[in-house]
């Protein structure tokens, strides 16, 4: 069986919406089981270079019916996603870390995410991308869950259109 997806035509978006898909899924299967404290749900995810200043939102989704009034927790200069862009790592790792040093507010939450993904291809052997994202909404350990839904399958993703630009290695 072959995927029907031509991996090697796939834009920044098209890889997030993949990844917000899978989140979404994801989070109404929470919601279903009765593991969240609520069901809306904001959610942005991008990509991020070696500082802050290279953060790029490929996308966001909102779920739920109140989604929206959760949506400045995850901005990335003053909610979750500041702390991940800023340090590289994830928000409840960076407070762990700095504790008081972080600024009061949703900076200290959990549901910040990075994620970093390598591939090996033939033309360009071993090459990396980070990801990172944040969504706010339930409790923070399922928002953070959420997130990484979406961004490892976007990093899948992207591994598959490397490969399939540049050869898979036998």
């Amino acid at each position: 069986m072959e995927p029907r997806v031509e991996y090697g035509t796939l834009s920044d978006e098209d890889i997030a919406i993949i990844g917000l898909d899978a989140a979404e899924a994801a989070f109404l299967h929470d919601v279903e089981a009765g593991l969240t404290n609520g069901d809306s749900l904001i959610l942005v995810v991008g990509t991020v270079g070696n500082t802050a200043s290279t953060w790029q939102e490929l996308g966001r989704r909102g779920i739920g019916p109140n989604f929206e009034k959760f949506v400045g927790y995850v901005d990335p200069i003053t909610g979750k996603l500041a702390m991940v862009l800023m340090r590289g790592e994830n928000s409840d790792q960076v407070y762990e870390e700095f504790g008081d040093r972080v600024p009061e507010g949703p900076q200290r939450w959990t549901g910040g995410v990075y994620y970093a993904q390598s591939v090996q291809t033939v033309d360009e052997g071993w090459t990396g991308r980070n990801f990172a994202g944040a969504a706010s909404g339930v409790q923070g350990y399922f928002d953070a869950a959420t997130v990484y839904t979406a961004l490892t399958r976007m990093g899948a993703a992207w591994a598959l259109k490397m490969q399939a630009l540049h050869g898979k290695p036998a």
